[in-house]
């Protein structure tokens, strides 16, 4: 059998949404309720007391869209996270481990099924959840004499903006004048912490999202006290050695991605029906 065949492979896709399409609606609909609570949570902070009533100022109601965006973009990479974490829920038990795995693709073609579903199914889910939130949100204020705009189009507004932050010489980025070095650093984190959600996914069967967690936190911890040692002895971060600290630690991140993906598909390819109660497909 050939190792990837797109053909197979979009029926394999296919499939495995068609399977799973009542976990994502009601993954689609708890985002909603959650996102809707959350908007709502938001615009509770721009209340401001008026004797024993509420009030809000249209001044700050026109101001709520652009902060709701950046707290719903921060959510969105939460999201991914979540994603990448669920990527071996299909082989946790050995039923599932059986139906999965005798299915007419290559494994090569199930990793990439659920690869693509953990980013862009996710993806899709979030954005169906926060647009029909920030909707309901447009519809139901009004009633109480007060007006907002959308915080849509102000969350696609960041997307680009951090985009375009990443080609240097681009005027309507933040920090514009930073060269491509530093520019990069901040994708490549965010990618390694994706990936790194994704081994986590490989080696726990059972809470994967908050065991990595827990670990990336543990990480954090020590390399924060290692940084901050080695910035008060000045061994880091020095004038003269910024950017060659900045490179070091930016080919650690990509490598340490390309590490995490490969781990995981190797795992994935070598699934095997019984697996240890911890970790190990």
């Amino acid at each position: 059998m050939k190792d990837f065949n797109p053909s197979r492979f979009l029926r394999l896709l296919i499939c495995d949404v068609r399977e799973h399409r009542r976990q994502w609606l009601k993954l689609t609909a708890g985002m909603f309720l959650g996102y809707l609570l959350l908007e709502y949570a938001i615009y509770q902070t721009f209340f401001t007391i008026d004797s024993s009533r509420f009030r809000m100022e249209q001044r700050v109601l026109d101001y709520y869209p652009h902060e709701a965006a950046r707290f719903f973009l921060f959510f969105y990479f939460f999201v991914l996270l979540f994603g990448a974490s669920g990527i071996f829920s299909c082989l946790r038990s050995k039923g599932e481990r059986i139906s999965y795995l005798m299915l007419p693709a290559t494994n090569t073609e199930k990793y990439a099924s659920r690869m693509l579903q953990a980013i862009l199914g996710y993806s899709l889910a979030f954005f169906v959840a926060f647009v029909a939130a920030d909707l309901v949100r447009m519809a139901v204020l009004p009633l109480f004499g007060f007006w907002s705009g959308s915080a849509v189009p102000h969350f696609f507004r960041y997307i680009g903006s951090g985009l375009l932050y990443l080609v240097p010489g681009t005027e309507t980025a933040y920090f514009s004048n930073d060269p491509l070095v530093v520019r990069l650093f901040p994708v490549l984190c965010l990618l390694a912490c994706h990936a790194f959600y994704t081994a986590g996914s490989a080696l726990f069967r059972r809470q994967p999202f908050i065991l990595t967690s827990l670990v990336l936190v543990f990480i954090m911890v020590v390399g924060t006290t290692i940084f901050a040692e080695a910035h008060s002895r000045g061994e880091f971060l020095s004038e003269h050695r910024f950017f060659t600290h900045f490179i070091v630690l930016e080919v650690i991140l990509a490598v340490a991605t390309v590490f995490f993906h490969w781990f995981s598909y190797q795992r994935f390819k070598r699934a095997r029906l019984i697996g240890r109660k911890l970790w190990d497909v």
